[in-house]
């Protein structure tokens, strides 16, 4: 991916960002068994992305201390998804003009809002994956073939009604 050119803010559009989102977005489709992994990637990703124009700072991710790297911060914007809180997206000051920062702020708030999105997913889907695998040792593998008729339709969304509609069943069974 060719990084947009940072340090041409005036006239950067979103749409030359587009990139850096879908890269960000596509590191989220991989499936990581921990967590963590993910968002040390994700931290790094935003880094190069920007070249070095801004850092995601994630707490949880960071020396046992809890203190960042020092990193010169122009602004700086909360990393979150409704009302949980996963860190903060700290935007260097431009070289050229150190009175602002390195990346427009429509940019920068974007980036934060898709971090903080992508976090969440990635959070939901590492506890979806965990009820689903502690699930599957509670299963009995021996349903028998209607009990499995029932469950497929029960996880298509159907309630009891349709369900004995379609299996041509008294709703009461």
């Amino acid at each position: 991916m060719l990084a947009p050119n940072i340090n041409e803010t005036t006239d950067t559009s979103l749409q030359e960002f587009t990139q850096l989102i879908v890269d960000l977005l596509s590191l989220g489709q991989k499936v990581y068994q921990q967590i963590h992994l993910v968002g040390e990637d994700i931290c790094q990703e935003v880094t190069r992305a920007t070249q070095g124009s801004a850092r995601l700072f994630l707490p949880y991710q960071n020396s046992s201390d809890g203190q960042p790297d020092p990193f010169p911060v122009s602004v700086s914007f909360p990393v979150q998804f409704r009302s949980r809180n996963y860190g903060r997206l700290d935007i260097a000051p431009d070289p050229q003009r150190p009175g602002s920062p390195a990346l427009p702020l429509s940019v920068a708030q974007l980036l934060a809002h898709t971090c903080g999105s992508l976090l969440y997913s990635l959070e939901l889907t590492a506890f979806i994956e965990g009820q689903c695998q502690r699930l599957d040792s509670q299963i009995p593998l021996n349903l028998t073939k209607r009990e499995r008729e029932v469950l497929e339709l029960i996880c298509r969304g159907n309630d009891q009604s349709a369900i004995a509609e379609q299996l041509h069943i008294a709703p009461a069974t």
